[in-house]
């Protein structure tokens, strides 16, 4: 497990490899502090592209609850298959990357991110965007390459403040319409 220092902020970013089984304690080790000092704690950084470790396949065991200042969270590559237990960032988290992993969905829960405002779900088993995705106002970016999408069904839900959209579909013709669908929307 490493501790990455990011030369525009003042805290670390915590990184580690997905070796290790992550839980609060952890967390803790890698930045150098105690769970006391978990609630300021604003980024995570758990990206691991090297396919030869282990992955993490829940976010249940991480001890997010405790993360209650977080504004960005990663777990980009991995095997994640359910983004639950994100409840408790909904009023801070402004950007989550959860691209690279197994999620067949975009569930309940980060439709209540409020505060989101970049989200990249990009090459996951997602099906289809949920009516609710229309919940999030504050959401700028939003990435879903390379998923499972194959229809428009409930495009028009990405309203709100969005300006920025990359959705690519197996079918070029269809590819294209969703890139000029999302150029006269953002207009």
């Amino acid at each position: 497990m490493s501790l990455v220092k990011d030369p525009q902020v003042s805290e670390p970013l915590v990184s580690a490899p997905s070796g290790v089984v992550l839980n609060t304690d952890l967390i803790c080790r890698a930045a150098g502090t105690t769970s006391s000092a978990l609630p300021s704690l604003t980024r995570l950084n758990l990206h691991v592209r090297d396919r030869s470790f282990p992955k993490i396949t829940s976010i249940d065991n991480l001890g997010l609850s405790s993360c209650i200042s977080l504004q960005i969270l990663n777990l980009s590559y991995h095997w994640i298959s359910s983004a639950s237990h994100l409840q408790n960032l909904a009023a801070t988290l402004q950007e989550l990357n959860l691209a690279e992993n197994r999620l067949p969905d975009i569930n309940e829960e980060i439709c209540q991110l409020t505060s989101l405002q970049l989200l990249n779900l990009s090459g996951n088993r997602i099906r289809r965007i949920p009516a609710r995705i229309g919940s999030l106002q504050a959401l700028v970016s939003l990435r879903l390459s390379r998923n499972q999408l194959d229809t428009l069904q409930d495009f028009e839900h990405l309203a709100g403040t969005l300006r920025y959209c990359v959705i690519v579909f197996e079918s070029a013709c269809l590819a294209c319409y969703i890139i000029t669908y999302a150029l006269c929307r953002v207009s």
